[in-house]
């Protein structure tokens, strides 16, 4: 399912972005030169093509995810991820399956 997940991923990102494992499935998204609202409409894209992705035999899949942005959001790549996840762990809170934006 991982492999699918990442497959639908690199599909809705642009070709200069870079998409890479985080963690057990925590899978990470560094849109470079991107503004906010593109990222947002990206990661809306990412949210929805893998809700909607036929995994017969298997269960549905859904994403949760988390949008933050330099420098709106964090002046370091650490703080970056700290508000990325923060607004991941939201996503999740919130019932899952959504993307929610620091």
């Amino acid at each position: 399912m991982l492999n699918s997940c990442a497959n639908i991923i690199k599909n809705c990102i642009r070709y200069s972005d870079i998409a890479y494992q985080y963690g057990g499935e925590e899978l990470v998204v560094i849109l470079d030169g991107c503004t906010k609202k593109d990222a947002v409409r990206i990661g809306q894209s990412i949210v929805e093509n893998i809700r909607n992705y036929d995994n017969t035999p298997y269960s549905k899949m859904t994403i949760s995810a988390g949008v933050a942005s330099m420098p709106d959001d964090a002046q370091t790549f650490d703080q970056l991820i700290k508000a990325s996840d923060s607004a991941l762990l939201k996503a999740k809170s919130q019932g899952k399956d959504q993307l929610v934006v620091f």
